[in-house]
């Protein structure tokens, strides 16, 4: 039985320090994100995203204010393709590596028409579903806004999908993108979608406090969905997050 247990243990991701040659008293720790099962991780996830916002705060509030104030202006037809220029700006803080501010409109120069598509897409399946549920009293509004929070995750993790990739996107091809998506999900869409409810009740609860806490909490949960992308849909790659600072001992 020991044995067993030893062999469960060796599959078990471990922090990898990087030691910087110049001063190697300050290295640099990467918590490397376990792609060996697609379990929902929910505490894990949230704690590398706050660890990785906390590296720059300032920057991803900013990002999600550009973003914000560029799909009001276009009366959200950027919304998507900013979202995506948005998600490979965090997806490279998650490699360590840094952004510009000009990063996120990569979206609107290479994914424009896909990622317009999904966002008409979306809100007209959102609407007839919507249209359906709340002819059901109580029942159907729950479901309703079970269906919104799920849908939003869905679409979050199609937009870092589209992110990854340098060639505009055929819009024909967004029906297997969302084909492959829902698949990646199969395994436990209960917990997808307990997932999907924490990330949308944290990105809203910094309305509570007031605009500065939204951009906050926001940020916080846009980088927790693309830690949960990491470990669900880059099974076998080797991803790190770059989280803080841990001492070595000499």
């Amino acid at each position: 039985m020991n044995d067993e247990m030893n062999e469960q243990n060796s599959t078990e991701p471990e922090a990898e320090i990087i030691v910087d040659e110049q001063n190697p008293a300050e290295p640099e720790a990467e918590i490397i994100v376990d792609k060996q099962k697609n379990n929902v991780d929910i505490g894990g996830w949230l704690k590398q995203a706050w660890e990785l916002f906390k590296t720059d705060v300032l920057k991803f509030i900013v990002s999600i204010l550009i973003v914000g104030v560029v799909s009001v202006m276009t009366c959200l037809v950027l919304s998507g393709p900013m979202m995506v220029g948005l998600f490979k700006c965090i997806l490279k803080k998650t490699r360590g590596e840094d952004f510009e501010y000009g990063d996120l409109f990569d979206g609107v120069k290479i994914q424009f028409l896909p990622a317009f598509v999904l966002v008409i897409a979306t809100v007209v399946f959102v609407a007839i579903i919507g249209g359906i549920l709340m002819l059901i009293p109580f029942v159907g509004q729950v479901a309703f806004y079970a269906v919104q929070i799920a849908v939003a995750l869905f679409v979050n993790y199609m937009y870092l999908q589209m992110a990854e990739i340098d060639e505009t996107l055929e819009v024909g091809k967004l029906v297997d993108l969302g084909k492959s998506t829902l698949n990646k999900l199969k395994d436990d869409y209960a917990m997808y979608l307990v997932w999907a409810l924490v990330v949308s009740v944290i990105g809203g609860a910094g309305i509570i406090v007031c605009c500065v806490g939204i951009l906050a909490t926001y940020s916080i949960s846009l980088i927790a969905v693309t830690i949960s992308y990491i470990a669900i849909f880059k099974s076998g790659d080797e991803v790190t997050v770059v989280a803080e600072e841990v001492p070595v001992e000499e």
